[in-house]
Parts: structure tokens; sequence; C-alpha cells
């Protein structure tokens, strides 16, 4: 059966806006291992007008290039303004030291802490500890126990970046690991913006991994959206690598950052068909993380993880991506974030695939925000209605289509968004991506890091359930709402 509700909260931000280490004033996120698989600014001078034109002209050039490859949906847009973990052309990861404690040595943050750095929100790493069983609801928006490592895997078809639980401790005293903005743009672009900093994530390179005792960890597949990068939510693929999932972000290089910088025509007929790189490309990642966990020695070797039971976590054009790898056997649910954009997924007579095949029945949850112009939420609404049970919607009022992102707080507050950085050096962006970007970082809605724990909230509780690790869906109720996110509006459906 099917409810709606909506709650309207009071004022307040639960993540500040600041580069300074801070503690959080709610109780410290409860800290349960996996115990062997237990059920349990738009452009400066743009103006509102031409966001909204530029908007519905992409999606006009979209619903276009579907009809030339007889394709019959058009999946949402994403974008990034920022680097892959070790880059596009492939260099290492850099990293930045973890800040010194009392004592002067470098140290992991301490669990109950967060800070900023880079304009980055970098989630603490955190001891092992039970849950009160009436704090269980409110958990997930907290970083987990274990201490998150990240290494990138070269060996498959696409570059793919690994977020992973790592051993208890081992992050103390290891830098942070981080990425350079300039590794996605072309080289001659990336010169005009030598100033920008690099991001910091909340992940360690290179940590050994969490025991297998605690195994076998989830696997998840991350999708970027069109003109993104695998990178491009970190807030949460670090997050979930907290909560013990096996997070395996995939890079799609024909419809990545560096690809828009060139002939938009040149992969028109791929976006959104069934028969997309994109699929190959996510269900590749899993054959890759088996391997790199099989193997006799390397940065993953040894880790417990799950590839039979996967999940899936797409944006924008990479929600239609995990949408349609989900007809394989192998993936047990999916999240699909401001998806799609239009075509006939949202007719009611037609089923929610290019192909004319029946949706995949698997448990999924959509997520949507009221302001976003590329995906907007009748649309969302349609493709809901279309989907087999069980399935769960949650609407976000005021959120955008990159609030899905770290994009919009790449720089410290008060600095120049990304976009506008660029603008200001010379980078020659292209007018989607102008177009795009302002669908997300306006000052008027609101902001990402606001929206971010609420997004870790209810997708965490979506993947535990459904990947058997807790006995049902937690958090996905208005009081457990009401109580960890103040100031955010509501409005969730579910048939479970």
């Amino acid at each position: 059966m099917c409810t709606t509700r909506a709650r309207r909260r009071g004022s307040g931000s639960r993540c500040p806006r600041t580069r300074a280490s801070r503690s959080r004033s709610r109780s410290r996120a409860p800290e349960r291992a996996f115990p062997g698989r237990q059920r349990a600014t738009q452009q400066a001078g743009a103006s509102e007008v031409l966001r909204r034109d530029w908007a519905r002209r992409l999606g006009v050039w979209h619903l276009a290039a579907v009809q030339i490859a007889k394709v019959g949906v058009i999946a949402a847009l994403g974008l990034s303004v920022a680097a892959a973990c070790g880059g596009a052309g492939g260099g290492s990861t850099s990293v930045e030291t973890a800040p010194a404690t009392a004592a002067g040595s470098t140290a992991a943050i301490s669990a109950g802490d967060s800070a900023s750095v880079a304009g980055a929100v970098v989630s603490p790493a955190s001891s092992t500890s039970a849950p009160a069983a009436s704090e269980a609801s409110l958990a997930y928006a907290e970083p987990g126990p274990y201490p998150v490592g990240v290494v990138e895997l070269t060996g498959g078809e696409v570059p793919i970046t690994v977020f992973y639980p790592a051993l208890d401790g081992s992050a103390e005293g290891q830098p942070l690991a981080t990425y350079d903005l300039r590794d996605w743009l072309p080289p001659d672009e990336a010169l005009k913006v030598a100033g920008l900093p690099d991001f910091t994530m909340a992940a360690y390179e290179g940590l050994p991994p969490a025991d297998p005792d605690g195994g076998p960890y989830p696997l998840v597949l991350f999708s970027h959206g069109l003109a993104g990068y695998r990178l491009q939510s970190t807030f949460l693929t670090t997050h979930l690598a907290s909560w013990g999932f096996v997070v395996a972000a995939v890079e799609h290089p024909y419809r990545n950052l560096t690809a828009v910088f060139g002939d938009l025509a040149a992969f028109a007929d791929q976006l959104g068909a069934d028969d997309s790189p994109d699929v190959a490309q996510l269900l590749g990642a899993i054959d890759l993380v088996a391997a790199a966990t099989a193997a006799p020695a390397g940065p993953l070797a040894g880790l417990a993880v799950d590839v039979d039971h996967v999940g899936a976590v797409g944006h924008s054009l990479g929600g239609f991506a995990v949408f349609a790898a989900a007809r394989d056997p192998r993936i047990t649910s999916y999240v699909a974030f401001a998806f799609p954009v239009g075509g006939s997924f949202v007719e009611p007579t037609t089923p929610p695939t290019t192909s004319g095949a029946p949706p995949p029945e698997k448990p999924s949850l959509l997520v949507a925000g009221s302001a976003d112009v590329i995906a907007p939420v009748p649309r969302v609404d349609a493709a809901y209605a279309a989907l087999p049970e069980p399935k769960r919607l949650a609407i976000l009022d005021g959120m955008t289509h990159l609030g899905f992102t770290d994009i919009c707080e790449l720089n410290a507050p008060g600095e120049p968004n990304v976009l506008d950085a660029a603008s200001q050096a010379g980078v020659a962006v292209p007018p989607i991506v102008n177009a795009v970007f302002a669908d997300g970082c306006d000052p008027k809605h609101t902001a990402a890091r606001e929206v971010w724990p609420a997004l870790d909230q209810l997708t965490t509780a979506h993947l535990r359930a459904t990947l058997g690790v807790d006995d049902e869906w937690v958090g996905f109720d208005e009081t457990a709402l009401e109580m960890s996110f103040p100031g955010l509006q509501f409005t969730l459906s579910e048939a479970p």
C-alpha cells in the first residue's frame, strides 16, 4: 500500500560550512560491523530564464538524439567539473596530511568529529561499538565504524575507483587521499586553472582491508552522470564504505567530463540505450573487484566481498545505467538519483525501458529534488509509478540536480564555485556544462552540504535492508527524518 507523507522542518543546518574541525552535537553514529552476513551559482551573469531555457534545450537535444538512435528513453543528465582519482590520464592519487592531534602526530579524524578540507567534508573514522536499538533509525546519516580505504583498479575496460572498509585503526597517522580537478580537463585548458585546489576525500589510500571475519562485505556499483566522473559523489561513496560496503565507482569515458569538451554527437546515439557501454562497464566492475580480492597480493587481496548480491547507485544518466544493469541477476537492488529526464519512461502506458522489456523486478529507491529542472518531480513521479514493488521515493524540497554530487562544494565557502573559477581563468567551458551546472549551485537553493546527510541516511538504509544486512528498512519515516534533519522538507512515498 502506498503512503505519502510530508513534513516542514524548522531552520537549521546539520553540516556547518566551515573549514575548521567541528564536533557534532548529536549522538555519534552507532558503529555496527557486519557480523558474518548477519540479517540486519550558476555561471556569473547567467539569468534564471537562461538556466531554464538551456535545461529545456538539453531535454530536446536528448530526445532528438534518442529518436535518431530509435531509443525510447532519455535518462537524466549529470555534471562534473572535477578529476577522477589518479586522473583521466592515469596519474597517481595525491594525498593531503590529516589534521595533527594534540600530541602533534597525524591521525585519523576522531569519531564524532568532521572537518572541511579544501572544500570537502571529511567524515571521521571510528571504532566499533554497537548502537542502542532506539538509535538505529537515526544511525546512517553519520559515518559508520570503518576507516575507508581507496584504490584505483585499471585492469579492466575502464578505470574503477574502489572505496572499501579498512582494518580498524589502520588510518591512524595516514594522509587523506585527494584528487586534482585539472586531470579531467583537456591539457591546454588545465593549464589555465593551475590555482585550483585538490579535493580531499574522506578516505585513505591503500589501507589494509577490513577483517574478513566481519564480511562478506556487500559490493555496490556507482555510475556517474553525463559530463560527470567517477568521484563526483565521494560524500556518498566514502560514507557507504564506512558502513561496510565495497563501492566500485565506474568511469564512463564516452560521456564523462573530458568527452563533453569534444563532439557531443559522437556519443548521442548511445545515450539511454539498453546496449550502451554503461551496462557492460558496470557489470565488468563486478568481475574486476572479484579478481582483485581473490589475488594473492595487491591492495584488495583478502577483502571478503559479496559479488553475488550487488547494489547499484546512479545519478542522472547514471540512474538509467543502474536501472538497466539491474536486469542482471547479480544486481539485487538499486538507487537512482535525479532520474529520468523524458522519453517513453514517463508515458503511463509504456514500461520504463528502451527495449520495451519490463522494468527489473528489484527493490528500488528513487530520490529527487523539488528544484531540479533537468529531472523535474512530475517525471520522477511517473517513473516511480511505473516501477514494480517494493519501491520507495523521496523528494527533497529545494534540492537541485547537482545536490547529489560534491560539485557545488568543491571550493571553500566564500570562494567562487569551480565553474566560475574556470570561466574567469579563460577555460572554454562547453555550453552544456554551463547549462547543467546552473541546475545546482544557486545560493537560493538548498545547499548540497545540508542535504548530503539525508542522502547518506536514505541510501545506506536502503542498501542495508535490501542486501541482507538489516532485517528491515529503518529511518524511512517522518519521525526519524524530522529528528535527524531539521530545516529540510521531505515527501516520502513507499510501496513495500
